[in-house]
């Protein structure tokens, strides 16, 4: 029975002449739970992720928003208003990478009724390697080009490649290089192997990686 204006009465059931009223409104609020994200989550940019909730209580409307920097400031609008009750709402990941993002649902008529994430969770780009996938002859001296797609505003890239079928990757291709190019011109080294791979990563965050689906020929 949400409301600002609440009143409680108590009368003498003996003498009904007998009674008083509380002596100003009080308010009766509904509450939000935040169920997902609630910390350690880890989310790509461009992928659909369900943002969750209980509502307890008949509140009517949601707004949802998200924090970068662990809940310091929720000046970032995911949807103004949206119905309470669907307990979910489909949220296209931004190209806004931090490990420190949380979310933020406040009631729209009530903006002190509202809940977070306990915990941070992480908004990281996303690398796709595009070739070499496997099955490439590359000879030796030759010039070949590495080639990716990146996800998100990625900064730089580190390429790596693997002569045993991916179980490491020792050998260094480049230290770093724009990941907006896309491409990369690899002089083929001379290290023969029927198992090369190609790794590709993100440069300041080494867990957002990809390699060769299948093994290729140098």
């Amino acid at each position: 029975s949400i409301t600002t204006q609440a009143r409680v009465k108590i009368t003498n059931l003996s003498d009904l002449t007998v009674s008083d009223t509380s002596d100003a409104d009080f308010q009766i609020q509904g509450k939000m739970v935040v169920s997902a994200p609630n910390g350690g989550e880890v989310w790509s940019v461009g992928s659909s992720q369900a943002i969750s909730w209980s509502r307890i209580g008949s509140v009517q409307n949601v707004k949802i928003e998200y924090s970068r920097d662990g809940g310091a400031n929720y000046g970032n609008m995911i949807v103004a208003t949206t119905p309470a009750a669907t307990g979910s709402y489909n949220w296209v990941i931004p190209d806004d990478i931090t490990s420190t993002a949380k979310v933020k649902i406040s009631d729209v008529s009530e903006p002190l009724v509202f809940d977070e994430s306990n915990n941070n969770f992480k908004i990281r780009g996303n690398l796709n390697l595009t070739g070499p996938d496997g099955g490439e002859v590359f000879l030796i001296s030759s010039s070949r080009n590495i080639t990716w797609i990146r996800y998100g505003s990625i900064a730089n890239a580190k390429i790596d490649y693997s002569t045993d079928g991916g179980l490491t990757y020792p050998y260094g291709i480049v230290g770093s290089v724009p990941a907006a190019d896309q491409t990369y011109s690899w002089t083929i080294p001379d290290n023969p192997t029927l198992q090369a791979k190609v790794k590709i990563s993100d440069a300041g965050d080494p867990t957002v990686a990809d390699v060769s689906n299948g093994n290729f020929i140098i």
